[in-house]
């Protein structure tokens, strides 16, 4: 059990991991573009 939860944590991290990286990317093609 514990390490289904480890998995999903791991998950959650990554999925977090890459909203805030896309979001990053965006604002500096949004700064780029002005």
């Amino acid at each position: 059990m514990s390490g289904i939860c480890a998995i999903f944590k791991l998950l959650t991290l990554c999925k977090w991991f890459f909203c805030c990286h896309f979001l990053s990317t965006i604002s500096v093609y949004a700064v780029r573009i002005r």
